[in-house]
């Protein structure tokens, strides 16, 4: 039993969702909520960070995908991606794709948008990199000032995907 007082069979579910070799692109584990609710799988892309908190990259609810926020670290490394706004934002885009694309997708499939910028002023440019990154037609999008963002990134988006 785990310290917080899972059964074995809970934490093994939860152990299938980390890649077992860095050849996989992902790994998925499929859950039903047990109340009637549609099957859900774990998303968990190799070519994405992993997740740093208790949370899956993205769920996949029947053809929605939910991401979680990503921020602008480097798979590899789990370090940011420079200290510059378009460069973290570049590299915001790139994780979001990986989680996109181990989902069956692409940036393209994304429908909502969430960015949230330490500092608005950065607004201009990060709509620049989204204009190199997206197409139109653009998903809905929400930018959000923020105090703080984990490990003092500048930038976080996450997103909801449709396939």
């Amino acid at each position: 039993s785990s310290a917080l007082g899972k059964n074995n069979e809970t934490d093994k579910r939860f152990e299938a969702c980390s890649p077992s070799a860095q050849s996989k692109k992902y790994t998925r584990l499929s859950f039903s909520s047990g109340n009637g609710m549609s099957k859900r799988e774990v998303i968990n892309a190799v070519k994405a960070p992993t997740a740093i908190g208790p949370y899956s990259q993205a769920i996949k609810a029947d053809k929605t995908i939910y991401l979680s926020g990503q921020i602008p670290l480097v798979p590899e490394t789990m370090a940011l991606a420079g200290i510059d706004i378009v460069t973290q934002t570049l590299q915001v885009f790139d994780n979001l794709a990986a989680v996109c694309q181990a989902a069956g997708g692409s940036l393209g499939d994304i429908v909502k948008l969430n960015i949230y910028l330490t500092d608005l002023g950065h607004f201009n440019e990060v709509n620049e990199v989204m204009k190199e990154k997206m197409s139109k037609p653009y998903p809905a999008r929400a930018a959000i000032g923020v105090n703080q963002l984990p490990k003092d990134s500048l930038v976080e988006m996450d997103a909801i995907m449709v396939i």
